[in-house]
């Protein structure tokens, strides 16, 4: 009997061991195909993605694998790289067991130096069953539209060219809108965010460009502007040619014709600028009058009396602050409040800016958005109280094409305005608007006479 106790103990401790040796030779085996699975997925996936930087990233659960696309020198490209380490550490948080998460891109040309970058995840995950790995998800993470060259984000600027540019964009949407009008404020389509070169936040096509704008007043959350419309200010890098148009050349001024526009800031008012008014229709003189925003709003029907006697209505903001101070959001206060303003009272919108002091740099003739329109002639009518002196000044120091600057808030400035129309008019002059001056007229540029005009930089 103790010897059929000790066989039995004996065929059990050598059926465990073989058990267990059979549940670990059988681990192994598991192991080994997983292992062998494992490497026949990762050495398909490379040989569907050539030529890209193999990156794979081992973690307590799971593997995220990265697809690279490199440079010529078999670097990574940084903007790939960058968006996939950003995918990567929102996928860390979701990573579950015996899963494989796979990031790649594909590149789509859409146009000379423009393609379409997707970024794609897959997930593969293990089936113990079936022994195998399966592909259980293949979407789309994000879109970009690259400039394939640089292979970073395209910009309005490169489509563009410059921020001049992108200011007449802003105006091609700001007069459609306006054209539009509906239910909506003069002032809410004035404000809307201004187009900036570094912008990405839009949609490429071959034969326009959808614009998403933030947040604003106006609700307006994109806007399409076609390559039909804006053929001169489309960069032939990025656009197909056929959309292409040359810039228009600008007219030279006539010489032989000694020309001259009058101008008058800081007005209007109901005393001066009237008599003024009444000067300048006695002499079937035209002249262009710089308002600031809060007379405009006070004395409106002095501003539609200036209009509609044929003068020409600009902006010397709302109420005479020095705009380089300022930082770009109020600049553009000052100039949209005074444009309402004047819109308001006469229907006009001033197509042209003379900045306070003739104070002026690029950030804020860029706030500005329109040609900046300063003189070549000072009166220094503020400063003199004898209306002689005021007449000999001009008379003296006037020149063809000349751009003549006086205030029509000073009793003095309308006293002499009668003698100095006689002696130009006596010198061969005839009296212009700005806008028929100069004729054409660019944003970012400032214009002294219609021969002299220097283009704004960056500093």
């Amino acid at each position: 009997m103790k010897k059929k106790i000790i066989s039995l103990i004996l065929i059990m401790a050598l059926l465990g061991a073989y058990g267990r040796f059979f549940v670990k030779n059988q681990e192994k085996k598991a192991r080994l195909h997983y292992k062998e699975q494992e490497e026949t997925l990762v050495n398909n996936l490379i040989e569907k993605y050539p030529n890209q930087t193999f990156v794979s990233e081992k973690m307590k659960h799971g593997e995220i694998i990265q697809f690279i696309p490199q440079t010529s020198e078999k670097e990574p490209i940084s903007f790939y790289e960058d968006t996939m380490t950003k995918i990567s550490g929102e996928l860390k948080s979701t990573t579950q067991d015996d899963v494989k998460h796979v990031l790649s891109v594909e590149q789509e040309p859409l146009q000379d130096n423009v393609e379409k970058a997707t970024f794609k995840h897959q997930l593969f995950t293990w089936n113990k069953h079936q022994e195998q790995w399966e592909e259980k998800q293949n979407e789309a993470v994000s879109s970009h539209i690259l400039e394939s060259q640089s292979h970073s984000p395209l910009t309005l600027g490169h489509l563009f060219q410059n921020q001049k540019n992108l200011i007449k964009v802003n105006e091609l949407i700001q007069n459609d809108l306006l054209h539009q009008k509906k239910e909506q404020s003069v002032k809410a389509i004035l404000s809307l965010p201004l187009l900036s070169t570094e912008e990405t936040n839009f949609t490429y096509d071959k034969n326009h460009v959808v614009i998403n704008f933030p947040e604003n007043e106006l609700g307006l959350s994109q806007y399409q502007v076609d390559y039909q419309d804006v053929g001169d200010l489309l960069n032939p890098e990025y656009v197909d040619s056929a959309y292409i148009k040359p810039a228009t050349e600008v007219d030279v001024p006539v010489l032989d014709t000694k020309s001259v526009a009058l101008t008058f800031d800081d007005g209007p008012n109901d005393s001066t600028t009237l008599k003024i008014l009444n000067t300048l229709k006695n002499e079937n003189v035209p002249a262009t009058f710089f308002m600031l925003g809060t007379q405009a709003e006070r004395y409106p029907n002095v501003v539609k009396k200036i209009a509609d006697e044929g003068h020409e209505l600009a902006n010397h903001s709302y109420n005479h602050p020095d705009l380089t101070t300022l930082p770009a959001e109020q600049v553009r206060e000052q100039i949209i409040n005074t444009q309402v303003a004047i819109y308001e009272a006469s229907g006009v919108l001033p197509k042209y800016v003379r900045p306070p002091y003739g104070s002026v740099n690029y950030e804020t003739a860029v706030a500005i958005g329109k040609p900046i329109m300063n003189w070549s002639v000072d009166s220094l009518d503020w400063k003199a109280k004898d209306k002689k002196k005021i007449t000999e000044d001009v008379k003296t120091s006037t020149h063809n094409q000349g751009i003549i600057l006086m205030h029509d808030i000073h009793e003095q400035s309308a006293e002499a305005l009668p003698d100095i129309i006689t002696e130009l008019k006596k010198q061969g002059y005839q009296f212009k608007t700005v806008s028929e001056l100069v004729n054409q007229s660019e944003p970012l540029t400032v214009y002294y006479s219609s021969m002299d005009q220097r283009e704004l930089s960056p500093s």
